[in-house]
């Protein structure tokens, strides 16, 4: 199999690594810091007797494409 012409192959947290392959393997962001952030912060609220603000929480990722990844037309 040929990269990307016939599979596209993805990789997690955009280590720089990532950017030393050849092609470039395509990532998605980590975003670990800000979910513990999100988890300590609601947990706190927590243990204070808060009600925390949202029964749930989203934390948006970003794709990082590079050289694994075809581009779609």
């Amino acid at each position: 199999k040929r990269i990307p012409e016939d599979i596209s192959v993805m990789g997690f947290s955009n280590e720089p690594i990532s950017s030393y392959m050849t092609p470039q393997l395509s990532t998605v962001e980590d975003v670990a810091e800000q979910m513990g952030f999100e988890a300590a912060n609601t947990m706190l609220k927590i243990l204070s007797g808060e009600q925390p603000d949202d029964d749930k929480i989203v934390v948006n990722q970003e794709l990082v494409l590079k050289g694994t990844t075809k581009e779609l037309k």
